[in-house]
């Protein structure tokens, strides 16, 4: 499973201004209230009061403070000087002087604002394995999720990359987990008949992995006594006797979709538990699928059935 899974262009919008904040989006992170403006002009000198004021709104915009505040959009520089009442242009030097680092201090301090250390990735890695486990979403998805959760948390944003193999780690260890419950539900005997799916037999084409994920297409007398023995191929690999309750169901269908569609050879060559997680994963879906789908057939062929007798009772008449 790929660690990196951002762009370059994802990463260099980061914890940076990716455009212009538009005026809904300074007016929510920018407005500074009567707090807020004793706050800034606190400050010595007009240089630190507008930088002090700016450095508060990027943090509240993009949960981080910026290497260097001046990089900050000239729109909202103006923005901020102009509810100071002083001159966007005595903001310059700002960025190179070391009170930038006293003011995000205490900005940390009196607006309380974490750093993120192992406190705050512990409780994060947990909030999102609970999401990795019960649901599908991609990893893109959960970064920028994860994002969000931290920005409304108060919680400094880490290095893009810290939070990229968080996601890509979790999501890693969660597959391992599903691969190896799953691989563990079988008895001896019945991982022997999963494995054994992936061969081709002597004297046949395809292996019985392709023959049983084939639906019944024959309308007939005959395809009826397919789709059964089908059902009772599937139905002897044991599928009603595991036990998965402790296996999110949207996992084992999504397993099941890959075996499913991919060539028996390709499943053949899966590491580890993966292989036999994928045969037990098609196996639970598709004995109860085989049920229906030989129900189906039954239902068209006893259809007929009566469409005819019904059409030569009229004729005869």
């Amino acid at each position: 499973m790929p660690v990196s899974f951002l762009s370059e262009e994802q990463r260099s919008r980061w914890g940076a201004f990716d455009g212009v904040p538009d005026p809904a989006q300074l007016g929510a992170f920018f407005h500074l209230d009567t707090a807020a403006r004793r706050q800034a002009m606190a400050a010595h000198g007009a240089r630190n009061q507008i930088g002090y004021a700016l450095q508060l709104g990027t943090v509240r915009f993009l949960g981080t403070f910026l290497t260097d505040p001046t990089n900050a959009p000239a729109v909202v520089v103006d923005y901020v000087a102009e509810q100071l009442g002083l001159d966007p242009a005595d903001l310059k030097g700002y960025g190179e002087k070391e009170a930038r680092w006293d003011h995000q201090k205490l900005i940390r301090e009196v607006h309380g604002y974490t750093t993120f250390g192992f406190e705050q990735w512990f409780g994060l890695a947990r909030w999102v394995y609970r999401r990795v486990w019960n649901g599908s979403e991609r990893p893109i998805v959960l970064f920028d999720l994860a994002t969000h959760r931290l920005i409304e948390a108060k919680i400094l944003l880490p290095g893009v990359t810290t939070l990229e193999r968080m996601i890509a780690g979790l999501r890693e260890r969660a597959a391992l987990r599903q691969y190896r419950l799953l691989a563990a539900a079988p008895s001896p005997g019945q991982r022997r008949a999963l494995q054994d799916l992936v061969l081709v037999e002597e004297g046949r084409r395809v292996s019985k992995l392709d023959r049983l994920r084939r639906s019944p297409t024959d309308v007939s007398g005959a395809g009826v006594a397919k789709a059964v023995d089908r059902h009772l191929d599937l139905r002897a690999l044991g599928a009603t006797t595991w036990d998965l309750s402790a296996i999110p169901p949207g996992r084992i269908a999504a397993l099941a979709r890959f075996a499913n569609a991919a060539r028996a050879n390709a499943v053949d060559a899966l590491a580890g538990d993966r292989k036999l997680a994928a045969l037990v994963a098609f196996a639970q879906v598709m004995e109860p699928t085989s049920v229906d789908e030989a129900i189906e057939v039954f239902d068209l062929v006893v259809g007929d059935l009566l469409r005819t007798s019904g059409f030569r009772g009229r004729f005869a008449s």
